[in-house]
């Protein structure tokens, strides 16, 4: 894929657009924006009141009627016309009003299972937000290369992204993606099944927020000491506090990420045997906000009879792997793969 003349005077930018965070890099500037994927609204006018971590009441004098929304939810556009403000507000954010005479390219990155109707959703918030072309990278590939797996010169390479709302898992070769998987659970969705967890086991309702703390605190390997977990009581609507064995949030979580397992299971079925056998050699890379999640090397490695790795920066894999790509778009080949026909970026 090749820019045209005026493509190459455009600015372009590079976007991971997450269901919980939204990263943003310029070419040649680096990651100049990392915000909540999330928009406040007055639910009363309509009007936008904060953008990612902005404090909405330093917008409003009221709060009354305010709604929070992320308009992206497992991968899917939730409400385009908040997510076109969004993405702009947070371009307006990173790079502030200049005037930009040949406009603004952005290359993003998408998830494998989102369908064609959807990928063109989240293309058109990005028209709408002023965008004048999009390059589209698999989410799988760019967090591949960002974790510096070596996709061009060696055959046998797997990824496991598990982001917010999806995990993606491919296996490549010096060809190209031999086999992807990918599937709408991610690090929300272990939120979610912990919240249902206590509710039934405690009768306790706990927030989004409480559940995450418990998920990063105890992880899949649960602690001997019970934990204070403050909630409201489901029979009365009063706030209460119990006392919550750790073992029943770690086997929750064992549970969410036997589906991981599943899907890197599949992904290795469909691979060609000699994939297959580089792919024990060389072990598996783990990136995303869920590679970081206490024990999980452990139990996948476990499951899975492969050695699993967490790429060192887990957390930026997929800008780091698009960041690359944009490079290429506009500097020409960087990562030596003129024998190769792999390839990496949609328009």
């Amino acid at each position: 894929m090749e820019l045209s003349f005026f493509d190459r005077l455009s600015s372009m930018i590079v976007v991971d657009l997450g269901t919980v965070n939204t990263l943003i890099a310029g070419v040649n500037k680096g990651i100049v924006l990392r915000e909540p994927s999330r928009v406040v609204v007055n639910t009363e006018t309509g009007e936008i009141l904060a953008l990612g971590s902005e404090n909405a009441k330093n917008k409003s004098q009221t709060l009354n009627g305010v709604r929070t929304v992320f308009p992206m939810r497992d991968g899917v556009v939730v409400d385009i016309t908040l997510m076109s403000h969004m993405v702009a507000g947070f371009v307006k954010k990173a790079f502030g009003n200049k005037f930009r005479p040949f406009g603004m390219t952005a290359v993003i990155c998408v998830p494998g299972c989102v369908t064609s109707v959807e990928q063109q959703a989240i293309e058109e918030a990005f028209y709408r937000a002023g965008i004048k072309k999009v390059f589209v990278m698999s989410e799988a590939v760019a967090a591949a290369i960002g974790a510096g797996l070596p996709v061009y010169k060696e055959d046998g390479c797997m990824i496991v992204d598990i982001g917010g709302g999806t995990t993606d898992t491919a296996i490549m070769s010096k060809n190209g993606v031999e086999a992807m998987k990918s599937h709408k659970h991610g690090s929300v969705h272990m939120n979610e099944a912990i919240i249902r967890a206590i509710k039934m086991e405690y009768g306790i309702d706990i927030g989004d927020a409480t559940a995450e703390e418990l998920k990063c605190s105890i992880g899949l390997v649960g602690t001997s000491a019970p934990l204070a977990v403050r909630g409201r009581r489901i029979n009365t609507g009063l706030p209460d506090t119990v006392e919550v064995d750790t073992g029943v949030v770690a086997s929750t979580l064992q549970r969410e990420t036997q589906n991981t397992v599943s899907l890197i299971l599949d992904t290795l079925l469909e691979s060609p045997p000699e994939l297959v056998s580089k792919v024990i050699e060389r072990g598996i890379m783990l990136s995303g906000g869920g590679a970081l999640l206490k024990g999980i090397v452990d139990y996948i490695s476990s499951a899975a009879g492969v050695d699993v790795l967490v790429a060192e920066d887990s957390l930026d894999c997929v800008l780091l792997g698009a960041m690359q790509m944009a490079d290429e778009l506009i500097y020409g080949p960087v990562l030596d793969e003129e024998d190769s026909g792999f390839s990496a970026i949609t328009v």
